[in-house]
């Protein structure tokens, strides 16, 4: 049995998703599209324990050039999968309300750029993506931009080494 990122088996799921999850691949299953066109959507969803996934749903049902079902009933693709964190990202901004500014050092950090090559990216002073970086963080919830990583990836509670991201305060 193959072993994911988060150090748990990884097995082939013979039961439907429940919960969150279920009702993402619902959505996903019904959502709308062309014609005989396959109809796909996705979603992100948060387990109970602070990862983040993907849920991806395809209605892949045989259907007539007229997009009619063949057959009595539909053929739906479910694939769950680890969310990376620019997945995760547009969820942070609104969640956290966080500037267009601020979401672009973010995004930065998040692929692997040092304060300097962000300033230089940016075209501002390295001063002034610290004091971004130190909004962000604030608003976060975190101390640094690797906890910020950390606490944004799927595998943010692995190793128990960084935090997951606190609830935005409403």
């Amino acid at each position: 049995m193959a072993r994911g990122r988060a150090g748990r088996s990884a097995r082939r799921c013979t039961r439907p998703p429940r919960g969150r999850a279920a009702a993402s691949a619902r959505s996903a299953a019904d959502a709308g599209g062309d014609a005989g066109a396959a109809q796909q959507a996705r979603a992100r969803v948060r387990t109970r324990s602070g990862f983040w996934l993907l849920v991806h749903a395809a209605d892949l049902t045989a259907r007539t050039p007229s997009g009619e079902a063949l057959g009595a009933g539909r053929t739906i693709a479910v694939v769950l999968e680890p969310a990376r964190p620019p997945d995760v990202l547009p969820l942070l901004e609104q969640a956290y309300g966080l500037t267009a500014r601020e979401s672009e050092v973010v995004r930065q950090v998040l692929s692997g750029a040092a304060s300097a090559e962000i300033a230089r990216l940016l075209v501002v002073s390295p001063y002034t993506v610290q004091d971004h970086l130190k909004a962000v963080f604030d608003k976060v919830g975190v101390r640094s931009p690797r906890d910020l990583v950390g606490a944004s990836s799927a595998s943010s509670t692995s190793r128990g080494s960084s935090p997951t991201l606190p609830a935005p305060a409403v």
